[in-house]
């Protein structure tokens, strides 16, 4: 029979947290008891015994009395020169060998000296695991000349124990030499042939040997860890963890701390939101009444933070919760596997999480509709709590991603490769009648093309897709004041990103301040990702015209500064709103003109203008912030001069029905959205494409009526002016002024100028195609260095090479 042990598992020894939530807490690291360990892993096929707690060997004295067990310490050593923790598991020792290590641990070099005299089995945990943020490529390079055994880690991810075995695998004698030679560190047997140990890792009793070292048959324990850490004969078994994995720990630790304060053997009343809880974090079935005061001791910690008003909202949070609890996933546990139990309570915890963003948001957004801004504030504590309650799952996944990028970067090292681009595009109004929804459409079938590894993320309600964007379903939403037509979607924070750190990507670009790009700005910083962002849209400017309250506006800025100026790169359609965006106070470090185009080989003239009638033309969003009713008023007196002349309004929006209403009698067209052909043999027939606009950032279509030979009409505010040769291929007009849009009109109702500017338009947009746009956007993800610097050079620190 051969042997089996998991080589790395902690009891309630392990007393001395390193994260900083169980620290907040006061919570120990694992509240296993030692016999439990024993007959867990017994359970499990093991029959090779040991535990493994930080620098203590209490737990394994407990369990001595079976057979096969031995005493084992994970030991906490130090690089003397910048105090650089590491952690030694050390197996089959004596307690007097306990007490030397104890002695000797604090300088690393001394600590391998003494294994090695006293021919202590031993292995690097978690080698490639940074213990206090300090572990660095050169501290690797000294570990592989120090140690010869290293540990594939049951907490750790897939990949970074793959890359360690890579890594270690390929080592040679000349290596050795050279790093030994650097380091001035002597390196003892056949030092470039390493072995491995294998261990779960398991803080909470619940994934004991789900991570273990197999080895041929022994006599003894001594001689299956001979042959495993000596001879190297040895055989991975078993799963690591996924980043959900590592936080359903953490809330299982957090859970068994407060389970053990309120002595819940006492507790025997059914209560079905605990029992859920606690089958899913202690993985027992028992009933206990205790889900009140377990989520009001929790929320205790968080000090100082929450007024009356807030109080009142968490309460009523826990309540939405609970209730979640009860109807949603009552069922979830009836099917409970060690497989599986992390995956059910992700998606326990994601329901309920998204219950409180929702619940969060919608106080928050009723609060600013009903003009009380201020109070917004008393909501600080309800988030706080929110924050807490899905903490764990911000550090599993901040440090699966930050430990995932030294492997590779130690990798890379070895294997030269080009560098990869993946980006990810988030936006809020991806299916929105809109220019930016639009773009993104675009750029989704251009990337397709020509092959760039560029994903849309959206969230919206069984949409019809378009290609193959990434939709996610929303966890609320709230209607838009004026804009009945509009939703804005509550983003499902966890899947996101959940989805992003299996995706890989390498930037992330957000091309909306709202909820979803509040979400992939959090994103970016928990995984440390370089974050790109476009400003689209005047956003104040269209809340100043909406509700005529400059003081929003005002506020909208002060948002709209502190959002950008979060991002890396922000990508700005044109001179203007690049200097009006730095006179708000963007870095304008920060700022790229970017190139806009249009596809000319859609958006070409398909239908010839008509001799007799001149045709005005307005594409876009009906709506008063785009001053139409300024056109309304200039065309009327238009069509009562001139009975040749007809304005045909393309699009649908709030000012609609009011504007038609307005317009009775002149010569309007009202034709609704159009899209695809029809929308271009509209933009052919006209003679003169209108828009009377101030806030647009860019104004795709005054690019797609060009390319379809329309000159335009565009006034001096927004971007939409820089799009254009004044006087060849449109004329700009004073902005916000129904005279100037009243005599700019009329001073193009001439078949013949209107004819020679239609030419000059056409000519312009041949070097304008959106590909050739699309690719020089791509090359500043391809391009940019400053963006993407990495932990060690912030802390002044570079790895060095091998």
């Amino acid at each position: 029979m051969k042997w089996k042990a998991d080589l790395h598992v902690h009891s309630k020894y392990s007393d001395q947290p390193s994260n900083w939530l169980l620290r907040k807490f006061g919570c120990s690291e694992s509240f296993t008891e030692p016999e439990e360990i024993y007959h867990a892993a017994k359970k499990m096929g093991m029959n090779c015994y040991t535990i493994t707690d930080h620098n203590e060997i209490t737990g394994c004295l407990e369990i001595l009395k079976y057979p096969n067990t031995f005493i084992s310490c994970e030991v906490t050593s130090r690089f003397p020169e910048d105090d650089c923790k590491v952690h030694i598991l050390t197996y089959d020792i004596r307690e007097f060998q306990y007490q030397e290590m104890m002695n000797l641990r604090h300088n690393i070099y001394e600590f391998r000296d003494y294994l090695v005299e006293n021919d202590i089995f031993h292995s690097v945990a978690h080698p490639l695991y940074s213990v206090n943020n300090r572990l660095t490529q050169e501290h690797y390079e000294k570990l592989l000349v120090l140690f010869n055994t290293f540990e594939l880690n049951g907490s750790r991810e897939a990949e970074q124990n793959t890359i360690l075995k890579f890594l270690l695998n390929n080592l040679t004698p000349q290596i050795i030499d050279d790093l030994s030679a650097k380091y001035d560190i002597q390196p003892v047997g056949v030092a470039w042939k390493k072995t491995f140990t294998a261990g779960s890792d398991d803080h909470t009793g619940i994934k004991i040997a789900r991570k273990y070292t197999e080895s041929e048959k022994c006599l003894s324990v001594k001689e299956f860890l001979n042959k495993v850490i000596n001879e190297g004969k040895f055989e991975e078994r078993g799963t690591e963890l996924t980043p959900a994995g590592f936080a359903h720990n953490l809330y299982s630790i957090a859970y068994q701390f407060y389970a053990s304060r309120f002595d819940i053997e006492r507790f025997v009343t059914k209560d079905t939101s605990l029992k859920i809880i606690d089958r899913l974090l202690l993985n027992k079935k028992r009933d206990e009444d205790l889900i009140s005061k377990f989520i009001s001791s929790f929320r205790d910690n968080i000090n100082g933070l929450e007024g009356e008003n807030s109080q009142l909202l968490s309460n009523s949070m826990i309540k939405i919760i609970n209730k979640t609890m009860v109807t949603r996933h009552k069922d979830i546990i009836k099917d409970v596997t060690p497989d599986n139990i992390s995956d059910k309570w992700f998606e326990v915890a994601n329901s309920n999480i998204n219950c409180g963003i929702s619940h969060l948001i919608n106080y928050i957004l009723n609060t600013a509709k009903n003009g009380n801004v201020f109070d917004i504030f008393h909501t600080l504590g309800s988030a706080g709590s929110l924050y807490f309650l899905v903490a764990p799952y911000f550090i599993a996944y901040h440090s699966f991603e930050k430990n995932k990028k030294f492997a590779r970067e130690l990798q890379e090292k070895t294997v030269s490769r080009e560098k990869e681009v993946k980006v990810v595009h988030f936006s809020d109004t991806f299916y929105d009648v809109n220019g930016v929804a639009k773009t993104l459409q675009q750029n989704l079938k251009i990337a397709r093309k020509t092959g760039k590894d560029y994903t849309i993320v959206t969230c919206a309600h069984d949409p019809e897709k378009i290609l193959d964007e990434k939709v996610f379903e929303p966890v609320g939403q709230y209607e838009m004041p004026t804009y009945s037509d509009l939703n804005c979607y509550y983003p499902p924070f966890l899947e996101m990103l959940d989805y992003c750190y299996n995706e890989n990507f390498t930037h992330i670009h957000v091309a909306t301040p709202g909820l979803v790009g509040l979400a992939a700005l959090s994103i970016s910083k928990l995984l440390k990702k370089p974050i790109f962002g476009t400003y689209h849209t005047a956003f104040p400017q269209y809340l100043a015209h909406l509700t005529g309250d400059p003081s929003l506006e005002s506020l909208a800025w002060k948002y709209m500064v502190w959002y950008y100026n979060q991002l890396d790169m922000v990508f700005v359609p044109s001179n203007a709103m690049k200097n009006e965006l730095e006179s708000k106070g963007i870095d304008s470090r920060k700022l790229k003109l970017y190139p806009r185009g249009v596809d000319t080989s859609k958006f070409r003239p398909i239908a010839p203008k008509d001799d007799k009638i001149i045709k005005l033309l307005y594409v876009g969003r009906v709506s008063r912030e785009k001053n139409l009713h300024l056109l309304a008023d200039a065309f009327k007196k238009i069509s009562a001069e001139y009975s040749n002349v007809v304005l045909q309004v393309v699009g649908d929006g709030p000012y609609r029905d009011e504007m038609r209403e307005y317009m009775k009698g002149a010569n309007v067209e009202f034709l609704g959205y159009k899209q695809g052909d029809e929308l271009i043999k509209l933009y052919s027939e006209a003679d003169l494409f209108v828009f009377p606009s101030t806030t647009d950032t860019f104004g795709n279509v005054v690019l797609e009526a060009q390319a379809c030979g329309t000159p335009v009409i565009v006034t001096d505010g927004g971007g939409p002016m820089e799009n254009i040769i004044p006087n060849e291929t449109g004329i700009i007009i004073k902005g916000n002024n129904e005279d100037s849009l009243y005599n700019g009109i009329k001073s193009l109702l001439d078949k013949e100028k209107l004819c020679t500017m239609s030419e000059r338009s056409l000519e312009y947009m041949k070097n304008r195609s959106f590909e050739d746009a699309f690719l020089e956007t791509w090359k500043f993800y391809t391009q940019e260095q400053s963006i993407e610097q990495d932990e060690y050079e912030k802390q002044g620190t570079k790895p060095a090479l091998v």
